[in-house]
């Protein structure tokens, strides 16, 4: 089942982006400032379910959270 799992990160991953890159031009501001690459395949991996989750992955602080966390965990509950 890896490859499952592997493929639904993907998906994941690409619906991130998409959500990354609407965000970011809405702000004026590089994507990478939403989340870098490697914030978001973090993202895309661990699943978040709380804002306490999105917490614990590095590159996300309270910033983060307090402007992205809700946007994020629809993004990653609508993966489900």
């Amino acid at each position: 089942m890896p490859e499952a799992a592997t493929l639904d990160e993907a998906r994941l991953r690409e619906r991130l982006k998409t959500w990354r890159l609407a965000t970011a031009k809405a702000a004026g501001k590089p994507a990478f400032v939403v989340l870098t690459d490697a914030t978001l395949y973090e993202v895309a991996a661990c699943r978040p379910q709380t804002n306490h989750d999105l917490l614990q992955i590095r590159g996300i602080g309270n910033g983060k959270v307090s402007r992205y966390g809700d946007d994020i965990l629809k993004v990653v509950n609508q993966a489900e």
